[in-house]
């Protein structure tokens, strides 16, 4: 579903189910991007079993997308993930401490051996920045070059 098919599912599915609950404009907005990644069936699926099973004056979110998300087919991967191993090598300007130039220091364990998937791309982005910057703090004036451990 995109946004007007969640609010649309919203509107026709769900709160006719519970009429007397009269979500917040807050609520609606969790429910419609909570709805939003789901498959519509599957959705109103999890949508009926939960009201068929229970007493409650609103739908319980977390019994519905669960059941939503159990129920929905796998998504065909988009693109190979990468296999991310990185080393730092040292390639001088530290003034504080000895380091031989060409030495290595190995990535932090967040990045080491790890799978990246696509949607992890600012993830990776912001993890090595926070380490090369680990790096350039623990050893001032030192200059990093990040290479790839194939």
């Amino acid at each position: 579903m995109d946004a007007s098919q969640a609010r649309e599912f919203f509107d026709t599915q769900l709160c006719p189910r519970w009429p007397d609950w009269k979500p917040t404009p807050a609520q609606t907005a969790d429910w419609i991007e909570w709805l939003a990644p789901l498959d519509w069936q599957a959705t109103l699926k999890a949508v009926r079993n939960h009201a068929a099973a229970s007493r409650y004056k609103a739908p319980i979110a977390a019994d519905i997308l669960a059941s939503a998300r159990a129920a929905m087919p796998p998504r065909p991967k988009s693109s190979q993930p990468t296999l991310v191993t990185l080393k730092a090598v040292y390639r001088g300007g530290c003034t504080t401490k000895k380091i031989n130039p060409g030495e290595k220091f190995d990535c932090v364990p967040c990045l080491h051996n790890r799978t990246i998937r696509p949607d992890e791309k600012e993830y990776l982005e912001r993890a090595v920045r926070q380490w090369l910057n680990e790096l350039q703090t623990r050893y001032p004036g030192g200059q990093f070059e990040l290479q790839p451990i194939v």
